[in-house]
């Protein structure tokens, strides 16, 4: 924490769920693990986080699993 500049650090795991019907593929208790180049073939939605100066997402930290219904899970840990 460096009060002269009113800032501090923090680490934050980031989880966030949504429905594509596009990639609907069997029932909900069905899934797939998803890491590092299928993420890129993945649309997600572009979280604000607000009054952030600086965050970084390391790739490695990054998973989502794809349900059968088309429910994504999304997490990433920010540092």
């Amino acid at each position: 924490m460096c009060i002269v500049f009113k800032e501090y650090k923090v680490d934050l795991v980031l989880k966030e769920s949504w429905k594509d019907p596009r990639l609907v593929y069997g029932n909900d208790t069905w899934f797939v693990k998803l890491k590092h180049d299928m993420l890129k073939k993945l649309w997600y939605p572009d979280t604000l986080i607000e009054n952030s100066r600086k965050h970084d997402a390391d790739d490695k930290t990054r998973t989502a699993y794809l349900f059968g219904d088309g429910t994504i899970f999304f997490s990433e840990w920010f540092v």
